[in-house]
């Protein structure tokens, strides 16, 4: 199936010419593309159903296998299951094949160990943020990259300590002790991953000479170093703060005192849970509470006033107007001829597929109603609907699968008989 060419407005088109160095590192990701189309199914069971089978022929094949084998790693899904996943993974080449054998690539391999590794596992430790950052960074000393990419990537795990830093300074502003709690329980042992990361830094740089790096790490972890202390300041402050409290209490002269320079209303509201709640709406039973309360501490005998009846509201006789100028069929036989004087030929699930199944559904009865109409008005504007009995897969939308077909016009001169219509 030919997928639809996208028209990119001139200003997508020049900021993705330009020449800054994050956009040239995405363009190299532009054949993989394909692969990240798998997250855009409809269905989220079967997102999952596909990566749980990517994983399974990465882990028990040997990387290239056959028909039968990959039928066998997959044997714990049913047969129609593993038929719809096996045709997905093919389809977006999360498996290749050469006609005969399957192949499992390589760079998916290592993309399938951190997609089930560090990527989907959450962190409540610094120290393992910062361990894990420079330790993919490292990578790039395996994988062959260039000086840039490396330089880039490496500053791309200094951002974990910036986030760190951050973080510390936005407790601070805040000043909330149960988040400065939280985030000193975060920060255990992050000097020791700090000085770490400072040092295999150093011995990584040892021969280039180049100690800006190991610098700039430095000066963040210092920084951090500072913040923290002042966080810890901070706490035993508050805790101080806490106990200076511990052991005060209110003196029955207290409660006393407080209880006759406080006013009726407040006494009353103390008192309303003595009370059963009347069977009013909310603001209504809150006010007649309110007047028991006062009404019990001023010795007033609680008066019994009956609720007046709702007043006599006339009722409206309104009559309902429904001006439909035109029906359904010939508000989409517009549309249809409209499209059709632009692009003579319209490919069928253009035409029919709209916001939802039920609504597409109901387009294609009504486009196969239209023409039988047509058929018999012959002044009126033709089309063809010609079907081809080939099921096409659409790959978004409400509708999965649709017989190919296209509408086709017959007549010319669609304006002048669509205005005399």
């Amino acid at each position: 199936m030919a997928e639809e060419v996208e028209l990119i407005p001139d200003e997508l088109e020049q900021d993705y010419n330009l020449g800054h160095s994050d956009i040239k590192v995405a363009k190299e990701i532009e054949p993989l593309h394909n692969l990240f189309k798998l997250f855009s199914l409809r269905n989220p069971e079967m997102i999952t159903l596909c990566l749980a089978a990517v994983r399974t022929l990465a882990r028990e094949t040997n990387g290239i296998f056959s028909r039968e084998e990959m039928d066998h790693a997959l044997s714990y899904l049913t047969q129609s299951t593993r038929l719809k996943v096996i045709n997905k993974i093919l389809y977006y080449n999360w498996i290749v094949s050469n006609g005969i054998k399957y192949e499992f690539p390589e760079n998916l391999r290592y993309m399938m160990m951190f997609l089930f590794g560090p990527l989907a596992q959450s962190s409540d430790s610094f120290k393992r943020d910062i361990e894990l950052s420079f330790a993919i960074s490292d990578l790039d000393e395996v994988a062959g990259s260039n000086d840039e990419t490396a330089e880039t990537n490496l500053q791309v795990a200094f951002g974990t300590l910036r986030r760190i830093r951050s973080q510390f300074l936005n407790v601070l502003e805040q000043k909330s002790p149960m988040e400065a709690q939280k985030l000193l329980v975060r920060s255990k042992d992050i000097h020791t991953a700090m000085n770490d990361a400072e040092a295999h830094l150093r011995e990584r740089n040892r021969e280039s000479y180049n100690y800006s790096q190991t610098t700039e790490l430095r000066d963040i972890s210092s920084e951090i170093i500072r913040l923290s202390q002042e966080l810890h300041v901070f706490i035993q402050q508050d805790i101080q703060a806490n106990a200076r409290s511990f052991g005060q209490y209110l003196t029955p002269e207290q409660i006393e005192e407080f209880l006759q320079k406080a006013s009726v209303e407040r006494l009353a509201r103390l008192i309303n849970n003595r009370f059963a709640s009347p069977l009013k709406p909310f603001f209504l039973a809150k006010e007649e509470l309110e007047r028991r309360g006062i009404g019990y501490l001023e010795h007033k005998p609680e008066k019994q006033e009956p609720t007046p009846p709702p007043p006599v509201v006339p009722i409206v006789k309104r009559e309902a107007v429904i001006n439909n100028q035109e029906g359904s069929a010939n508000s989409f036989y517009r549309e249809l001829m409209t499209r059709l004087s632009v692009d003579p030929t319209i490919p069928l699930h253009n035409a029919v597929v709209k916001n939802n199944f039920g609504e597409s559904l109901f387009r294609t009865g009504l486009l196969v109603a239209i023409k039988h109409e047509l058929s018999e008005e012959p002044e009126r504007v033709q089309f063809n609907l010609t079907l081809e009995g080939i099921i096409e897969q659409l790959a978004a939308g409400p509708v999965q699968e649709i017989t190919r077909g296209v509408v086709e016009l017959i007549s010319e001169k669609i304006s002048t008989k669509l205005n005399k219509e």
